[in-house]
C-alpha cells in the first residue's frame, strides 16, 4: 500500500521505515505499520516554547539562591533557564540531573554535581533509578524544578521516568521551588 501511495520501491519504503522505527516513531508488524503515540512535545522544541517567559521565571528563581547555597535544578528546559543568572553567585553548588546545565555551570566556575543515570530525553536529561539513589545522598537547601504541568485543583503532573527523582528531590530539599508558566 504505502510504495503505491507515496510513489516509492519496497527498499526505500523499507529503508524509512527502519530509521523510523530505530527512533521509535513507529512500530512494525508483519504486514504492516503502526505509529508510535508520544506525550509531550520533543526536548529541542521545548527549549523555544515559552522562551521569554521562562527567561522571566528563571531570571526571578535564581533571585531566591543565596551565596553559599547547595541546590537541585532539576533538567527541565524552565529550570535550565536559571543558569545565565547564577553566574554571580558565590560558592554555590548545584546538583542536577541534566548534562547541559553543568557544562554551562562548570563554566563559571560553579561547583556542579551530575547525578548521572540514564539518558532518558537525548541529549542532556538523566534519570532513572542510579539518579534518584545518587540524589537521596544529597541534602540541599533549595529545589528548583518545573514539570508538563499543573491542574487546576494544584496537583503537580510528572512523568513516570521523573517521579522518583522529583520526589527524593523534594525531600532532601530545605525549600522547593516549582517553575512554571501559565501555558502549564
Amino acid at each position: 500500500f504505502l510504495t503505491s501511495a507515496l510513489h516509492y520501491s519496497n527498499a526505500t519504503i523499507n529503508r524509512d521505515l527502519n530509521v523510523l522505527e530505530k527512533q521509535k516513531l513507529v512500530k512494525r508488524s508483519y504486514g504492516g505499520v503502526e505509529a508510535i503515540k508520544r506525550r509531550g512535545i520533543a526536548l529541542p522544541f521545548r527549549y523555544h516554547k515559552m522562551k521569554a517567559e521562562k527567561l522571566k521565571i528563571g531570571k526571578r528563581a535564581a533571585e531566591f539562591v543565596q551565596d553559599g547555597d547547595t541546590i537541585f535544578i532539576d533538567g527541565s528546559t524552565t529550570a535550565e533557564y536559571m543558569d545565565e543568572f547564577l553566574h554571580e553567585k558565590k560558592n554555590l553548588t548545584v546538583i542536577t540531573n541534566n548534562i547541559k546545565l553543568a557544562l554551562k555551570l562548570s563554566e563559571y566556575g560553579i561547583t556542579v554535581v551530575c547525578l548521572g543515570g540514564t539518558i532518558v530525553e537525548k541529549p542532556s536529561m538523566l534519570s532513572g533509578c542510579l539518579t534518584t539513589e545518587n540524589a537521596a545522598k544529597y541534602k540541599v537547601d533549595k529545589m528548583f524544578f518545573s514539570t508538563a504541568g499543573v491542574n487546576l485543583d494544584g496537583e503537580i503532573g510528572t512523568t513516570e521516568i521523573y517521579y522518583a527523582m522529583h520526589t527524593t528531590m523534594a525531600k532532601n530539599a530545605k525549600e522547593v521551588y516549582f517553575l512554571v508558566d501559565h501555558d502549564k
